[in-house]
Order: structure tokens, then C-alpha cells, then sequence
């Protein structure tokens, strides 16, 4: 991509300029693909829901729903090329300074309780193996999806996702 007066040249980057971003979270190209947006937690629209553990917020990606854990949880890593801290010192935390994550290196994320890495997984990623792998029931009544190195945890009904774990 080349920036040209300090934005994106159409010529060298069309795909930028032929993409609209619905209200729902979705992200649709000129040849008809429906692609999830990829944002960040203030990137999506909301909706408040009535859980087992109270009213909570989620983000509206898709057809589905995030938790604010989830959404932190998917965001970049920032550890493609990174070594650790760097040299000079480290970040500072963005909220709060909880363990294990403060002086670490990476992007960190706030939650909604605590900083967090990000783990790099895209959203149409999760619903990838969301719909292409058997979920199991876990004895709380989530269900359990894996793939790979990738778990993704929803909720009984199905329709919002908890969290996304990266297993090694």
C-alpha cells in the first residue's frame, strides 16, 4: 500500500475504496463476499443482554455476539517481530497494572477487568471453526469448539461468544 498527499491510493490499493462497513459489524467487498470487521472493542455497535450473571454488554459482530474479553482477546499480538520489552524500558499498561501483563511485551488490551495480549485471531476466523468443527457441551452448558491450537467458548444459546483461547 503507498500513501500518496497522506492517504491510500485508489490505483494502488482499490480494495480499500470498494469496501462499506454495515451497522451490524460487517464488512462487504465489491464482488459480494460478506467479510466480519475486524475492530477493535469501540470499533462495534452494542447490545445490553440479561445473563446468568447479570446485564451485560456485548459487541454485535456479524450475526453474533462478543463479550468484551472475547473482542480484547482477538486483537493483534503485536509479537510478530518483537524479542520482549524493548531497550529503552517498557510500555506503560493502558488501565490498571495488573499481572501477568504489565512490562510485558505486546499489545495490550483492557477487557473490561484487566489488561490482556491480544492473540492475533481474526473474527471470521472464529466463526470458521464455529461452523466447521463439533462442538462439545461443557458441564456449565457453554459449548466448547477447537481447532487446532484455537478454542472457542459460546454460550448455551449459542449466540454469544465468550472467549477465544489460544492453546499450546
Amino acid at each position: 500500500m503507498k500513501l500518496i498527499n497522506g492517504s491510500f491510493s485508489k490505483s494502488v490499493c482499490p480494495e480499500l475504496f470498494n469496501t462499506t462497513i454495515s451497522s451490524n459489524g460487517n464488512s462487504t467487498t465489491d464482488n459480494g463476499r460478506a467479510r466480519l470487521l475486524w475492530g477493535s472493542w469501540s470499533d462495534y455497535p452494542k447490545q445490553i443482554v440479561d445473563t446468568p450473571n447479570g446485564p451485560q454488554e456485548f459487541a454485535v459482530v456479524g450475526e453474533r455476539l462478543y463479550s468484551q474479553h472475547a473482542v480484547a482477546r482477538m486483537q493483534p499480538s503485536g509479537q510478530r517481530y518483537t524479542s520482549g520489552p524493548p531497550a529503552e524500558g517498557t510500555a506503560p499498561p493502558l488501565t490498571g497494572n495488573l499481572q501477568p501483563y504489565v512490562n510485558s511485551p505486546g499489545i495490550q488490551t483492557f477487557d473490561g477487568n484487566q489488561n490482556i495480549r491480544g492473540r492475533s485471531i481474526s473474527p471470521s476466523f472464529v466463526e470458521d471453526i464455529i461452523q466447521n468443527t463439533k462442538a462439545l457441551k461443557q458441564s456449565n452448558g457453554n459449548w466448547n469448539y477447537r481447532s487446532g491450537n484455537l478454542q472457542v467458548i459460546l454460550s448455551p444459546d449459542k449466540k454469544r461468544v465468550i472467549t477465544v483461547l489460544d492453546i499450546h
